[in-house]
């Protein structure tokens, strides 16, 4: 039995067009920004306060550096920026379980002591082989 194995499962999806839940959502929070501020604010200001807020938001709506979104990015490096980074190395001391007890003796030598193969320089199927490859048989 085969089954359809979706493609793009990180993919989120579109809400209005183009957009996700989370761009949608940045671009109403600029909009509620900026008409608050229509009130509060004189219109120069206003007018500075306005050209920010769209920079802003578009940068948080669109721009993605390193296939990450931008709000992401801003959120590690605060992070980053918050923690501490004193790192101290520190030797572990290890308590060794096994106590190991070092004698000196005499080395002990045998009576008969077997003598040693002797071991030939190079044995009857290699000499074979060797006389095969360079064609001297």
């Amino acid at each position: 039995m085969q089954f359809l194995v979706p493609k793009f499962i990180e993919r989120e999806t579109k809400l209005v067009g183009p957009l996700t839940f989370k761009q949608l959502l940045y671009i109403v929070g600029e909009g509620v920004f900026v008409f608050a501020f229509y009130f509060i604010l004189p219109r120069t200001i206003f007018w500075i306060v306005l050209a920010v807020a769209l920079v802003a938001s578009a940068a948080f709506v669109f721009l993605k550096p390193g296939g990450q979104p931008l709000s992401d990015i801003i959120k590690n490096l605060g992070k980053f920026i918050i923690t501490p980074k004193r790192y101290i190395w520190q030797k572990k001391t290890v308590n060794p379980s096994l106590d190991i007890i070092i004698r000196k003796t005499a080395p002990v030598v045998h009576k008969k002591q077997k003598a040693l193969l002797k071991i030939a320089p190079m044995s009857r199927l290699t000499m074979l082989e060797t006389k095969i490859e360079t064609r001297k048989l």
